[in-house]
């Protein structure tokens, strides 16, 4: 299992993250599964910070070894394709798509977000599924993700996703069981902050549970993730991110 998901980031990564197309933000969930970026509202994010459009630049990292991310950005260069975000806050809509430094946008999958009164996201409509958020007590516990772009009575998830909070009300664990493609994989996120309450680390945890890889974060003085490295079990750096907002 870990192989595959490997070979899914390595091969697509798929924007980022797939961020993520992250970030976050999100076409192919496999090429995201190492930062658990989709299930953060980083969008949201921006959005509120008054940004309406977020780049990620995505450094690889092969496998050659390097001391630190300049090292890496140094030896990469600058990347020809960037993974853009552009929220449209008067539709509730987000676009993510690929672009090239001709400025061509390629892939582009655009998702709608609905909120209750209250202020919560209950649901994201795009890219060929639906995506239903539970909350309980005020924190979000569940997201299942439904084929197809209307949920219907007798839908089945295909993917879910479970949200796991300690004494204080952090969330320090996500897990997931994800049958999308046919094959079920099950692993987890566990989650630690910093000082401020920020997200600063993720780990990723084969079903095996093994520590596979993990991710630190970065931040900007607006409280916006500047940049975000993924290492190995072994403490290689394997992938630097690196976010800029407009």
């Amino acid at each position: 299992m870990v192989n595959v998901m490997r070979k899914k980031i390595l091969t697509g990564m798929s924007a980022l993250l797939v961020v993520l197309c992250v970030f976050l933000s999100g076409c192919s969930k496999r090429s995201t599964a190492y930062t658990a970026e989709p299930y953060y509202t980083y969008e949201d994010l921006f959005r509120k910070a008054g940004y309406t459009k977020r780049i990620a630049y995505m450094y690889m990292a092969g496998s050659e070894t390097y001391e630190s991310a300049e090292a890496l950005k140094e030896a990469v260069g600058q990347p020809e394709t960037a993974a853009v975000v552009e929220w449209e806050g008067s539709e509730n809509k987000a676009t993510s798509y690929n672009q090239g430094q001709d400025e061509t946008k390629v892939g582009a999958v655009t998702s709608s977000y609905r909120y209750a009164k209250s202020g919560e996201r209950i649901a994201k409509i795009g890219g060929g599924y639906y995506l239903e958020y539970t909350y309980k007590d005020g924190k979000l516990v569940q997201i299942n993700r439904y084929p197809g772009e209307k949920k219907t009575a007798d839908a089945e998830a295909v993917m879910t996703i479970e949200f796991k909070y300690d004494s204080e009300g952090n969330n320090t664990v996500v897990s997931v069981v994800d049958e999308t493609d046919g094959n079920k994989l099950v692993y987890d996120y566990k989650l630690s902050y910093d000082e401020k309450g920020r997200l600063s680390t993720i780990v990723y945890v084969s079903e095996a549970g093994d520590e596979e890889s993990y991710t630190n974060f970065v931040y900007n003085d607006k409280g916006l993730v500047s940049s975000a490295a993924r290492y190995g079990k072994d403490d290689r750096l394997l992938v630097l991110t690196e976010y800029s907002y407009e």
